[in-house]
């Protein structure tokens, strides 16, 4: 028995799947190191950058009062999660750039406190 074609609805949830498909592969690719969230339109539902299992990916989450979180990868959410997140790329990006430079300027610091720390204890008389 064959497989009956996809119509033109499941031929453009192929379309986006595949296109998030690289742009979470492309996310990766920036290795940006922070994880990062922005709401997704409904209610509790946001699209984070995340790390599961040593590996980065696009997922959508749901935390509301009361509730267990839900949690599912982006390329296995809904149809309507998946539209919703590829108009909120652009938005996500920005919030992981941003996240690195605080991120990547609070551990400048922190190299720099460690190291005046370190100088410090050398000079200091030794019992």
């Amino acid at each position: 028995m064959s497989t009956p074609n996809p119509g033109p609805l499941g031929k453009a949830a192929d379309a986006l799947s595949a296109a998030l498909e690289e742009a979470e592969a492309a996310l990766a690719d920036l290795r940006l190191g922070v994880t990062g969230d922005v709401p997704l339109g409904t209610e509790g539902h946001v699209l984070s950058w995340e790390k599961q299992g040593g590996t980065w990916l696009l997922a959508v989450r749901r935390s509301l009062p009361g509730q267990a979180d839900s949690y599912a990868p982006l390329l296995k959410a809904s149809l309507a999660h998946r539209t919703l997140a590829a108009e909120a790329l652009v938005t996500l990006y920005a919030v992981l750039l941003e996240r690195r430079r605080e991120e990547t300027e609070r551990v400048a610091n922190a190299a720099t406190r460690a190291k005046a720390f370190a100088d410090t204890l050398r000079r200091v008389e030794k019992p």
